[in-house]
């Protein structure tokens, strides 16, 4: 894999997943809590596709617990019917560190998503080092942010998860994975704080990549 960028400044992230029902609850503790969270940005609707090889190692890395790992993915805001202003992010993972590079693609409307195919030929091959990826899936959610008093520690709420497998393509036909995500991110030099005021929120961190979940959760069992 391409060697992490050290000079890059590193972030932890920090996954809890739940059941849907706890949503209000969820917001209750983050509100209350020591870090005293608030609202840092409108809820709005995010948009991925994610890109593997023909082997999934991406899923085959994140089960057998690589901590070094990179994640290609194209993301977007608003309609996950139209990709709108798209930027490919590639991510890298060092254990539960974590710093991502952007470049924007250039496209001058809107592109129908059943059009992806065409909009891939966009994207830089250099991006993906040299990698025979695909686009595998399409997870779209609603995004809720958050952020401490201090504007030190960051919290997303995701909920409305949903996604199509991008080898059948039907945008009539979406699947809902039932859970809702939670996530922290922050600096590397802030653990400590963070460990020290997160006690009374009642968080169990779990390790939650939507993009692995998804692949994996047998459609037929969640299609609405």
């Amino acid at each position: 894999m391409k060697k992490l960028d050290f000079n890059q400044e590193l972030r932890y992230e920090k996954k809890w997943i739940y059941n849907t029902q706890l949503y209000f609850q969820i917001i209750n503790s983050l509100s209350r809590s020591k870090l005293k969270f608030k609202d840092q940005f409108k809820k709005r609707k995010v948009n991925t596709i994610y890109f593997d090889d023909y082997k999934l190692t991406n899923i085959v890395d994140n089960i057998e617990g690589q901590k070094n790992r990179i994640k290609y993915r194209l993301r977007w805001y608003g309609s996950k019917e139209f990709i709108i202003n798209p930027v490919f992010e590639t991510k890298y993972k060092l254990g539960l560190k974590t710093y991502k590079t952007k470049k924007k693609i250039d496209i001058k409307s809107k592109v129908p998503i059943s059009n992806f195919h065409k909009l891939f030929k966009k994207i830089d091959m250099n991006l993906f080092h040299g990698k025979n990826l695909q686009p595998k899936i399409l997870i779209s959610y609603d995004r809720d942010y958050y952020i401490s008093s201090n504007n030190l520690i960051r919290a997303t709420v995701d909920t409305n998860i949903q996604y199509k497998k991008l080898n059948k393509f039907d945008l009539k036909f979406f699947y809902k994975f039932n859970n809702i995500i939670l996530e922290m991110k922050y600096d590397t030099n802030l653990d400590s704080y963070f460990r020290n005021h997160i006690d009374n929120i009642k968080v169990r961190y779990s390790k939650s990549s939507k993009y692995v979940n998804c692949m994996l959760i047998p459609s037929k069992e969640f299609s609405f």
